[in-house]
């Protein structure tokens, strides 16, 4: 039931989104795919979650979103 509530959140912001939030929020979208398999399978190890670049992602798809809705950051990250 989650990944389906994920998968519409996921179509709700691709849709209206410039090509640059969709195509970060599409990286975003595979690398957690990538993470799900990943801790499913009981034979990875804490070494195989490190391969996983799902936080780069989130935060590139953060900047494009925040550029696609013309928000600019004031103050620093906190």
């Amino acid at each position: 039931m989650n990944e389906d509530k994920r998968s519409v959140l996921f179509g709700t912001f691709v849709l209206p989104a410039d090509e640059s939030a969709a195509a970060a929020a599409h990286t975003v979208n595979q690398r957690a795919w990538n993470l799900l398999t990943r801790v499913r399978d009981a034979s990875n190890g804490l070494h195989a979650m490190r391969a996983v670049t799902l936080v780069q992602a989130l935060n590139t798809l953060h900047e494009a979103a925040r550029k696609d809705l013309a928000i600019t950051r004031t103050g620093p990250l906190g």
